[in-house]
């Protein structure tokens, strides 16, 4: 009877702990929350590069709770179909790139009408911030899409490749060019080209097969496509900034869901890679363009004719009037006034430049 008794009380000892630790186990499972991210770009560049580490710290400084699970290439959602896909929740974070939505992102679109920025990331991220403290537009507008930024980052200066010499701007007079944004476009159009769309994802085929003679794009998506293994000719200058910023976006409702240390846990990770984007930025410029000359592509720079005839004033104004009118349309009525806001913050910022 006592042997048997003993027998009992370890078994329900066993049992105790047993189901003590399968209840650590679901408590642990519960701290836990994976959340989807999904690019369109290929595991490459210095946003991927920075992406790693920065999951790496979100996980950190939320002490495990929250962890990302990346998925790249487009394998979940195309670039124009992120924006949809946060604001469904069909994933948790995504890069939005506001280039692939003119009329659904309005705002974000101006950056494009200025096209002489600042080189240096720190002022590029002052313009970014400025923006969203100085035109609360902007954050309506994310909001409207049912998502929050986490932080901007800027793609790499704009450049040219092409199957032909440039030397200057005037070179690229007949001839048919590629550009992702209708701003750009107008641009190349205005310089005698041949403004010609071709999708992303097409682009490499169209320069190698001569459906188009040159791609301008941002010089980290020119590099990691390879658009520079064919198009061999660079015209290249570290002012001509890229604008638009690249939106790292997650679904409000996710967000609103998380605990307040869990969201300053994945705000402080996002402040500590925009910090350190100021050293790896121009890092990966000089990367890229060392990159081109030990492929043997020609680098050509642009002169200060150049930029003025790229920054044409009189185009300028009449795109911008453009874009004022059709913003307003969208109900964006304060357009004029933002238009204006952002001509003296671009302003800002290039004096800063000079000052730094």
């Amino acid at each position: 009877m006592y042997r048997k008794s003993i027998i009992t009380s370890s078994f329900a000892l066993s049992l105790i702990v047993i189901l003590l630790m399968c209840s650590i186990f679901v408590i642990a499972e519960q701290q836990t929350r994976t959340l989807i991210f999904s690019s369109h770009n290929p595991p490459a560049g210095l946003n991927y590069v920075l992406e790693k580490p920065w999951f790496e710290e979100i996980e950190k400084q939320t002490e495990g709770r929250i962890k990302i699970d990346p998925f790249y290439s487009a394998s979940l959602f195309s670039a124009p179909e992120a924006l949809k896909a946060v604001q469904d929740n069909a994933v948790d974070i995504a890069c939005v790139f506001a280039d692939f939505y003119p009329t659904q992102m309005i705002a974000h679109n101006i950056f494009k009408l200025f096209p002489i920025g600042p080189e240096k990331w720190e002022n590029i991220l002052w313009i970014y911030h400025s923006v969203y403290e100085r035109f609360p537009e902007f954050v309506e507008e994310l909001d409207k899409y049912n998502q929050k930024m986490l932080f901007p980052f800027s793609l790499a200066p704009g450049s040219m490749c092409a199957t032909y010499p440039v030397d200057s701007l005037d070179d690229l007079s007949r001839k048919k060019w590629r550009a992702s944004s209708e701003w750009h476009l107008a641009i190349l159009e205005n310089l005698g080209a041949i403004p010609t769309s071709v999708p992303w994802a097409d682009c490499y085929m169209a320069i190698q097969t001569g459906v188009v003679d040159g791609i301008f794009t941002d010089i980290s998506g020119m590099r990691y496509q390879k658009f520079d293994e064919v198009g061999k000719n660079i015209f290249f200058n570290r002012r001509l900034w890229f604008g638009t910023p690249y939106l790292y976006n997650i679904n409000l409702d996710v967000w609103n869901s998380l605990s307040k240390e869990d969201q300053d846990g994945i705000l402080r990770a996002s402040k500590m890679y925009e910090e350190i984007l100021a050293e790896e930025f121009a890092k990966d410029i000089d990367r890229i363009v060392s990159e081109w000359e030990a492929i043997g592509n020609t680098i050509n720079s642009w002169s200060e004719e150049d930029e003025a005839k790229w920054a044409d004033e009189n185009l300028l104004m009449e795109l911008r009037a453009r874009w004022v009118k059709r913003a307003e349309e969208a109900g964006l009525e304060n357009a004029a006034s933002i238009m204006e806001g952002m001509k003296n913050l671009i302003d800002e910022a290039l004096e800063k430049e000079k000052v730094d």
